[in-house]
């Protein structure tokens, strides 16, 4: 799965959460701080697998949700 120019995604802690439970790891403080701080925020489209949050943080496709 990837980015698609044509709609609008935001990230989604609840899929970057069961992202990281899938490779087999325990959530970290970190981990858990960015997913509550960013949830729901737009994500800016850089290429098809990766978007920026704030305007800083790289997230993968994975991550986000389309809207609209």
């Amino acid at each position: 799965m990837g980015f698609d120019k044509n709609f609008k995604y935001r990230f989604s802690k609840e899929k970057y959460f069961q992202y990281i439970k899938n490779e087999g790891r325990y959530l970290s403080s970190v981990e858990k701080n960015f997913g509550k701080k960013y949830d729901g925020v737009k994500v800016k489209i850089i290429n098809e697998n990766q978007g920026l949050v704030d305007g800083v943080y790289q997230v993968m496709s994975v991550w986000c949700e389309k809207i609209n």
